[in-house]
């Protein structure tokens, strides 16, 4: 599901199943304001179950996701990328605040590329932009043959933009 808007409060995604992409499951392509999603389940994604675009005009905004399931089963496919993706995007202010909390990520198969639970992706030079990231109260459980898996990678083209983050009952 490709958003293609940015995502206000009154966008609202209560108690929906993802199942079986082949991509990432939810991208918002525009940005968010105050973007709060709950009750959500991912069942064999292939890419990222949740992908966070940051707009050029965003500042400070919010984002959370509360109790969720993901499952990414041995079934599937095509491998997925990890579960979550924030892309700052260009612009000079802090993007805002993710949280992530009340959740069960399960890992039946292991992910491809960097098998990071979240990926913060710095996406251009020059991009100074920060953001805050969130987790709590997360169950995690790994597939036994993905021995490098991370929670938390940055990736960026050069040093720049920066991260605050709070880890909690993970």
């Amino acid at each position: 599901v490709r958003v293609e808007i940015t995502a206000d409060k009154f966008f609202l995604m209560d108690r929906v199943h993802f199942m079986a992409s082949s991509g990432d499951a939810l991208v918002f392509e525009q940005g968010w304001v105050n973007l709060h999603l709950t009750n959500l389940r991912w069942d064999n994604i292939g890419g990222y179950a949740l992908n966070l675009k940051g707009a050029s005009d965003q500042s400070l905004s919010s984002f959370s996701l509360d109790r969720f399931t993901y499952d990414h089963n041995l079934d599937l496919a095509v491998a997925a990328s990890g579960f979550l993706l924030v892309e700052t995007g260009n612009g000079p202010q802090n993007v805002g605040t993710v949280q992530v909390s009340n959740g069960r990520i399960e890992v039946n198969q292991p992910w491809i590329g960097n098998q990071a639970i979240i990926t913060i992706r710095h996406t251009s030079t020059g991009n100074t932009r920060s953001v805050g990231l969130r987790v709590s109260d997360i169950t995690y459980q790994d597939s036994g043959s993905m021995p490098s898996d991370v929670l938390l990678y940055r990736e960026s083209v050069e040093s720049n933009g920066s991260e605050q983050f709070l880890v909690q009952n993970v």
